[in-house]
């Protein structure tokens, strides 16, 4: 076994997910590029174990504020479609 990766969904972008024909391909690529760059650093030593782990959890809170905010941008988006 290698590192594994944990997706945590927000279930208000579930719809969203479901018309997006390339979300397993973005996931892939995102998750990809993440593991390869902190690999790297590591594998340099640039960066121990411990910081690399500090830094993907930064990464991840970032990426879950920035799909908060896009959830709500397309929501507000819609109810403007609606009035």
């Amino acid at each position: 076994m290698g590192w594994n990766s944990t997706v945590v969904v927000m279930n208000d972008a579930l719809g969203y997910i479901e018309e997006d024909p390339e979300f397993g391909t973005k996931l892939a690529r995102a998750i990809s590029k993440l593991m390869v760059l902190d690999w790297r650093a590591i594998m340099e030593g640039r960066m121990t174990k411990k910081e690399a782990y500090a830094a993907l959890k930064q990464k991840d809170a970032e990426m879950i504020e920035a799909g908060k905010k896009k959830i709500a941008e397309r929501k507000q988006a819609e109810r403007s479609k609606k009035s």
